[in-house]
């Protein structure tokens, strides 16, 4: 089918098998995200809750990275507080039960869910 694909232009095609098998692997390894979504090498823009007792609920953006809570290569895209969406600044707080979007250039990796979720 690959002729027929290129005839129509797909240049990708990928496995729906292989990416439910990837979506149940990410979903047993890392509970607390809720959705994600790969970008490019490596990159990934996922999407948690905000845990009551988490290290990062009531930091702002630049507290949090002054304690050094999140890698450098992190950016917390949005956030839903009471179904109201904002767009975080440096002084934007993260209060529990926020739902927080974030893209990480390495991925979701542990630091940053730690963060976010009860110790």
């Amino acid at each position: 089918h690959m002729e027929l694909f290129g005839n129509l232009g797909v240049n990708v095609v990928e496995s729906p098998h292989e990416l439910n098998g990837q979506y149940l692997y990410r979903a047993v390894q890392r509970p607390a995200i809720e959705d994600s979504m790969q970008i490019g090498a490596g990159g990934e823009i996922f999407e948690l809750t905000v845990d009551e007792g988490a290290p990062i609920a009531g930091l702002s953006l630049i507290d949090a990275d002054a304690d050094g809570l999140l890698p450098e290569e992190t950016v917390i895209v949005a956030i839903v507080r009471d179904d109201e969406l904002h767009i975080p600044r440096g002084e934007s707080d993260i209060q529990a039960g926020d739902t927080v979007t974030i893209f990480a250039k390495d991925g979701a990796s542990d630091r940053i869910t730690d963060a976010f979720t009860r110790s």
